[in-house]
């Protein structure tokens, strides 16, 4: 039996033109070829720990078997036997030296999130040869593997509870236990299975709709993962999981529709890549702002046009606004939350523009998952964002100070046909809160952000105030006495103190961020240069306020 859910994943794996190619490539020249990495050789299977680019991302990538879907692409269009060979090889030798993998304490042996995808690829493998009745004396092995797992992830103390590595574990159980009901725990399985997902649901979304994990990439990750669990149960089956999920995604729906940037991409903030990404609401086409999310995703080629130009999502603490849907002008993000520690960066305050079709204030992004590497820890630190400082602090403090972190949130918002404004506050350190304000003004389109500090603790030092602006490598940045002026093929904009703040604006190299050049990262192992300025006050000043204005060539 393959339930439908299943058979439609299968197929579009199966019949995918690019696992084709990818599975040939790995069947007649040993090359792995995974997103963002290069084509590489390993000593699979015969060595699991093989990591030749020594990047741990590529050995989750080889652990969790992300490769059986060019193999059976590949053997579906070309009958290859070598690609079934090769997957069955890769089942057999992870049985034989899960022992020694387990005795040397290597990662990846029973790697969360790998374990889970790692399952769910031999499951497919089943199906796929069940299907087509080929290999039958291998269907025993693949179910013995599949048991296995299975133990392992019903297993309490192994289970990632809310997290989406913990959602992909219950997904995973749950998709064999339906397909597989013959099995003697399948029952057991299924039924803890279920459980653990609408706990995961529960906690997985704020009131508002959108993902704790911080991350507008995560947010389309995890959205699709509970669409593809609807789809394989019945609506009995799910009961009360079912119903929920129902109300969930189109609150889902609405936040992906304003994050999304004018030109179809996720905007680079948290862990996220700079990319387009398909709709992740299958099976929801009728629900309300499914036509909206369908034409922000299509950069206006499908779907109906959103009314709402301004959206504030209070519970997980974004503000998105454009000037309009269509010939959008001017999209800004501000950000001031803390749910969740999952792939958090330290953005709280941080502004995000993008005007007149081109970034002009952008975000660290993603790089890669190496946590103690230099310039990952840079672009999840303070330094990395567009946002309010106090000279001396450590910008590189704990991403994980929860009870500081906590209190970031925004306050305020209010709109008109002229202008916006949002406000924001966070706890920076102890005994000091920072609020952001931010005015949006049309003709000329200018920003007027404020930035105030507050000492709650009258005993601790006056400290002075800094702001962080970050451009991409496409603009000229010049100073120009008091003033900032970013040039673009386009047009200006040009950075002024307001309200007679007394500031002095410098460049911030690499000198100024213990040797990290500054960067950005819009795809995953990718790099750009950024431009860094700074303003600093020029004594013990607790405001700040800065004019960004727009203005044509001249």
């Amino acid at each position: 039996m393959i339930i439908p859910g299943l058979r439609k994943e299968l197929e579009s794996a199966v019949g995918s033109t690019k696992n084709v190619e990818l599975g040939r490539a790995l069947v007649r020249n040993g090359e792995f070829e995974f997103k963002g990495f290069p084509a590489t050789k390993a000593d699979l299977p015969v060595d699991w720990t093989s990591n030749p680019l020594n990047n741990r991302t590529w050995l989750w990538q080889t652990t969790s078997f992300n490769f059986f879907p060019w193999l059976m692409a590949c053997h579906a269009m070309d009958g290859d036997k070598r690609a079934i060979d090769l997957a069955l090889r890769c089942v057999e030798a992870w049985l034989a030296q899960l022992p020694a993998l387990e005795k040397k304490g290597f990662e990846f042996a029973w790697h969360d999130h790998a374990t889970a995808l790692r399952t769910q690829h031999v499951l497919w493998l089943l199906k796929y040869l069940e299907a087509r009745r080929l290999r039958p004396k291998k269907l025993a092995l693949l179910k013995r593997f599949l048991v296995k797992m299975s133990e392992r992830l019903f297993e309490e103390g192994f289970y990632s509870r809310h997290t989406n590595h913990g959602i992909e574990q219950a997904r995973v159980l749950a998709l064999v236990a339906i397909s597989l009901p013959q099995l003697q725990d399948a029952s057991k399985w299924r039924a803890v299975a279920l459980t653990r997902l609408r706990s995961e649901l529960e906690f997985a979304f704020a009131a508002d709709g959108v993902h704790v994990e911080n991350s507008p990439a995560y947010h389309v990750f995890v959205t699709r993962l509970f669409c593809r669990i609807y789809s394989y149960f019945s609506s009995q089956e799910l009961g009360d999981l079912g119903r929920a999920i129902e109300v969930a995604m189109p609150l889902a729906m609405h936040y992906l529709t304003h994050v999304t940037r004018p030109d179809g991409l996720l905007p680079p903030i948290g862990d996220t890549e700079m990319t387009s990404v398909t709709n992740p609401f299958m099976g929801f086409e009728g629900a309300e702002h499914y036509q909206c999310v369908q034409f922000s995703l299509s950069a206006g080629k499908l779907g109906s046009v959103p009314t709402e130009t301004h959206s504030l999502f209070t519970a997980s603490g974004w503000y998105i606004e454009r000037d309009t849907w269509k010939a959008t002008r001017h999209y800004l993000v501000f950000k001031a939350g803390y749910l969740s520690e999952y792939h958090r960066h330290d953005d709280d305050l941080s502004i995000y523009l993008w005007a007149f079709g081109e970034d002009w204030l952008v975000d660290g992004g993603l790089l890669h998952y190496k946590e103690n590497e230099a310039q990952r820890i840079y672009l999840r630190s303070r330094l990395a964002h567009n946002l309010p400082i106090l000279l001396g602090d450590d910008g590189y403090r704990s991403l994980f100070d929860r009870q500081r972190h906590r209190t970031a949130r925004i306050t305020h918002q209010a709109s008109n046909q002229t202008m916006s404004r949002v406000t924001g506050i966070a706890e920076v350190r102890p005994g000091y809160w920072l609020r952001r304000q931010i005015e949006t003004r049309r003709d000329p389109f200018q920003l007027i952000v404020t930035d105030v500090a507050t000492r709650a603790d009258p005993t601790v030092p006056v400290m002075r105030l800094c702001t962080l602006w970050h451009f991409p490598a496409d603009k000229t940045v010049r100073l120009k006495g008091n003033s900032v002026e970013v040039g673009s093929k386009s047009c200006r904009l040009v950075l002024t103190p307001a309200n007679g703040y007394q500031a002095a604006p410098r460049y911030v190299d690499a000198a100024a961020l213990d040797g990290i050049t500054p960067i950005m990262s819009p795809k995953i192992n990718e790099t750009s240069p950024t431009h860094i300025i700074s303003f600093e006050s020029q004594e013990e000043q607790l405001t700040s306020s800065i004019e960004l204005t727009f203005w044509p060539n001249t």
